[in-house]
């Protein structure tokens, strides 16, 4: 019993210190030295988050109102998360996510716009620009332009990117594909001369490998450059059309 009680006013001791410990670096007022940014330099870099940061209130007041800044911050389309805090030394640590895109909307009339691993949709930069899978989509088709997996077509189209960024051979054979007015799917290949009449995106898993047999079977037998089409649209088929010299 006298054991049970110790390690029960240990435990009480150490939370006690713990809560002590969190709130004195909540309320420290010294004065910020320095401030330390972890975050990959792509659209925003080291010198704009730090404006961003700075530009409404001084360092002393930061630790202050970091929540407030926390959440202005958020607000800026290419911030996935942050987190501000204050160390031993008086350094100002911040921690900030950017989105990662994994793919780009291309519209014919519209303004284009990146879309992240899990989905989330947000602008693009003038200042820095990813290389990654190109949806050329038609104007007419309506994405939520904040998660694309919040419609059914969205998810389809999520789908297949993520089928082909985490394909070996996809990924580097396949740098864009086209949507075109009745949501159906063609793909201009980089390695071949064909055009890849996929449809509508269903059955993604079937469809890709009927173009691996394709491409390790067909092309093999019969030459790189002998076919204009490559259909697979169909159940257990794929359709091939000669080019005409």
């Amino acid at each position: 019993m006298i054991k049970i009680l110790k390690n029960f006013i240990y435990i009480l001791t150490t939370l006690f210190i713990v809560v002590i410990v969190i709130f004195s670096f909540k309320n420290n007022s010294s004065p910020i030295k320095e401030i330390v940014i972890n975050s990959e330099n792509k659209f925003l870099d080291r010198y704009r988050i730090e404006s961003l940061i700075t530009e409404k209130m001084g360092k002393d007041s930061i630790i202050k109102n970091a929540d407030i800044i926390e959440k202005n911050i958020l607000a800026n389309p290419f911030v996935k998360e942050i987190k501000l805090y204050q160390d031993l030394s008086n350094k100002l640590i911040v921690d900030l996510v950017q989105y990662q895109p994994i793919a780009r909307l291309v519209f014919e009339n519209k303004k284009d716009f990146y879309i992240d691993l899990h989905g989330n949709i947000f602008p693009t930069s003038t200042k820095f620009s990813e290389r990654v899978l190109l949806i050329h989509t038609d104007d007419n088709i309506n994405y939520d332009l904040k998660n694309i997996n919040s419609t059914d077509y969205g998810k389809k189209i999520f789908t297949m990117i993520n089928y082909i960024i985490n394909d070996t051979f996809l990924s580097k054979i396949i740098s864009e594909i086209d949507i075109n007015y009745d949501k159906n799917i063609i793909i201009y290949p980089q390695v071949s001369k064909q055009k890849i009449i996929f449809g509508y995106p269903e059955q993604i898993d079937v469809k890709f490998d009927k173009l691996m047999l394709f491409y390790k079977k067909v092309l093999p037998a019969k030459g790189w450059n002998t076919y204009k089409t490559v259909n697979l649209k169909f159940k257990n088929q794929i359709i091939c059309d000669k080019k005409v010299w």
